[in-house]
């Protein structure tokens, strides 16, 4: 008898187009349509290679085991039997097994297994006890199963009723077998032939440490049996790490896989984030291969899309540094008109598909880079005019407007002694009067050093400074004045400094320091942060109007609630150590009450250990990407557990290693590749 073959093509057609699977497949396993089209391409081939029943009766009786190990996969299969139905040829696939053939149980069995995602059980042993977090587990010996440390699995608890289940990521992998060291396995292998093959072969067993995430009984107890594990899902995942964030306070962080390589977006807490419950971002990694900037573009786009779902209004507005090279400049520099266009070619181009498959999961969520950089202002530092870019520059009064630490901080930390102080304090009583300029300033203290003649003391601010002070100053100023020519103005009281309070809602600007020396950045940063302080407080108080110097801000309501404030290479703002620095004294000053005002900071540096503690302290989340093995010894990454600790060097450009303050373990997220630079 002439046996037909099967209508493939037409299978797989119509299992594609089906409404039903279709949206089982996108409400149940959280699957977008090119998910949906890569998992019915894997069932339909399975079929084809007899890994999963082309045989109809075959196919019923591997559905009923599936459903008993896996009901959600077990559904989707009925779906996929009832359009085979529908068809009056059934697509030509054939309805009973040759004569003569049986089922074979553990072929079933085994095809069950894969299909269901159980890999292994439960081992509560003397060396590996379970705790109420922490437990181990043995993989199946299977060369084709594998797990590595980030992966998420999923732990079901048998209990009266409806079983519970438990997620949990894996920390750790080892294999180990009962061969006691390698001098027994050298002599156990012909004496050390490794060309030989032996008849008999030793069993390896895989055992793997793993932390919980999750538990649907909400209990904090150790498991008390070898329960089943299993490749957590899409919605169980989903579930576990947004159990305790409401949907409206969501921010995406990242995307994480599942057993079936669907992607599972990450999210955050929006008041865990950006105020006022905690505050403050961390970004450490190798430079150039951490991605550092764009993880921080990514966050930045999906925070700035945020909207309150009340008002339906933009709550966060952001200021973002360009510190080096154009990283940030070129935000602007799309060869897309859309988000759809951009997906399309990122689908089309080699080794990008997953990229297209984070930004489709980010456009559901209403996640628009190429809308929100096209509308970005740019700030460079000028004094001249230009019709190209906004200019930026400052001049005396500018500065001390916002306080006397942005005039400091011109100034390298080793030359501030308390008498250096003691005459910041002094020249500020006498030339913060909204009139003088620097020019006044050298010129009046030159006169006063000229006055003074072979006397000790110079009188400034009606208080006496020692000469040789005065005289250090001035020459300090003069060389700091001539290193900064293109962002001071010498010879006005104002130059035309950043508009801050221009600053609107779902807005961004990014301002241009990397020409500037280190002193001028720290001026331009610290200036920054002390502005926004202040409105930013002045605005938590329920105040409608501040003043700052001689500026007037009328209508706070129209400035953002939240503000954040992106700047790479933070180690130079706020380093490690006793350094006396007045920029990093205020920036922890800022940072410790940012949160309960709503200014948060995004800091990024290469080496974590190299950022003053208290700065990390009052930080809720960190990222770490690809990291060498001397850095992560530093005290600061003792939150890392071993087995992770381990992966963290071999991370791959857009990997990170996430802890946020409404997690409850560390977890490995993927990002993906900036709009700007899919080219690169």
């Amino acid at each position: 008898m002439e046996v037909s073959t099967p209508r493939w093509d037409d299978l797989r057609k119509k299992l594609t187009t089906s409404k039903k699977i279709k949206m089982f497949l996108r409400d149940e396993l959280k699957m977008h349509t090119s998910e949906i089209r890569r998992e019915i391409e894997k069932i339909v081939v399975n079929m084809m290679n007899d890994r999963i029943p082309k045989y109809l009766d075959k196919l019923e009786a591997y559905i009923d085991k599936l459903n008993e190990k896996n009901p959600t996969r077990g559904k989707l299969f009925k779906l996929i039997l009832e359009v085979i139905y529908e068809e009056e040829d059934k697509f030509k696939l054939p309805e009973h097994l040759p004569e003569g053939q049986k089922f074979e149980e553990e072929e079933i069995e085994k095809s069950v297994e894969v299909q269901s995602g159980i890999i292994g059980r439960v081992v509560i042993s003397k060396a590996t006890p379970a705790t109420p977090y922490t437990f181990s587990f043995w993989l199946r010996y299977d060369e084709n199963c594998h797990v590595q440390p980030g992966d998420m699995i999923k732990i079901r608890i048998p209990s009266t009723g409806r079983n519970k289940n438990c997620i949990a990521v894996v920390e750790k992998v080892e294999s180990i077998s009962d061969i006691p060291d390698s001098i027994t396995g050298f002599y156990s292998w012909s004496y050390g032939e490794p060309s030989e093959e032996m008849p008999t072969r030793k069993p390896v067993i895989r055992e793997c440490n793993a932390r919980i995430i999750y538990r649907t009984d909400d209990k904090h107890v150790p498991f008390v049996g070898p329960y089943e594990v299993y490749l957590a899902e899409a919605k169980e995942i989903e579930e576990a790490l947004s159990n305790r964030i409401g949907k409206q306070n969501r921010i995406l962080l990242g995307f994480t896989q599942d057993a079936f390589e669907t992607m599972v977006p990450v999210f955050g807490d929006f008041r865990y984030l950006f105020g006022y419950r905690a505050g403050h971002i961390n970004i450490c990694g190798k430079s150039g291969v951490a991605g550092k900037t764009s993880y921080a573009l990514f966050l930045i786009a999906n925070a700035l899309s945020f909207v309150d779902p009340e008002s339906k209004e933009h709550l966060l507005g952001c200021i973002a540094f360009n510190v080096k090279e154009k990283d940030l400049l070129s935000i602007k520099n799309f060869d897309h008109n859309s988000l759809d266009e951009a997906i399309e070619e990122l689908r089309n181009t080699y080794n990008y598909e997953l990229d297209a498959r984070m930004w489709e999961k980010a456009e559901e969520l209403e996640i628009n880079p190429i809308e929100i950089f096209k509308k970005a202002k740019f700030y460079e530092p000028g004094i001249s005019p230009s019709t190209d870019v906004e200019r930026y520059c400052f001049g005396l009064q500018d500065i001390l407007d916002v306080g006397l630490d942005v005039f400091m901080c011109l100034f390298n930390p080793e030359d501030i002694d308390d008498k250096m102080e003691s005459l910041f304090y002094s020249l500020d009583d006498e030339y913060h009067d909204g009139k003088k300029s620097f020019n006044d300033l050298i010129n009046g203290v030159k006169a006063q050093l000229q006055k003074a003649g072979k006397t000790q003391n110079v009188i400034l601010g009606n208080t006496p400074h020692h000469v040789a002070t005065v005289q250090k100053f001035w020459n300090r100023l003069n060389k700091i004045l001539r290193s900064l020519q293109s962002c001071i103005v010498c010879d006005c009281p104002r130059g035309n400094p950043i508009p801050v309070m221009d600053l609107f809602s779902g807005e961004l600007f990014v301002i241009d320091i990397k020409s500037l020396p280190d002193n001028g950045k720290r001026m331009v940063f610290l200036y920054i942060m002390k502005f926004l302080d202040q409105i930013l407080e002045a605005k938590k108080e329920g105040k409608n109007e501040v003043r700052i110097g001689s500026i007037k801000i009328s209508d706070l309501s129209l400035f953002p609630s939240r503000v954040v404030v992106f700047v790479d290479e933070l180690n130079k703002f706020a380093p490690s150590g006793k350094s006396r620095s007045p920029i990093k004294s205020s920036i922890i000053d800022i940072v410790a009450r940012g949160r309960s005002i709503g200014l948060t900071l995004i800091g990024a540096e290469q080496l974590a250990s190299q950022i003053d503690e208290e700065i990390l302290v009052n930080t809720s989340t960190y990222l770490v990407g690809k990291q060498e093995y001397v850095e992560l010894s530093d005290k600061f990454y003792k939150w890392i557990p071993e087995g992770l600790k381990e992966r963290v060097p071999y991370l791959q450009p857009g990997e990170m290693l996430l802890f946020h303050e409404q997690h409850t373990v560390p977890i490995i997220i993927r990002f993906p590749r900036p709009l700007h630079r899919v080219e690169e």
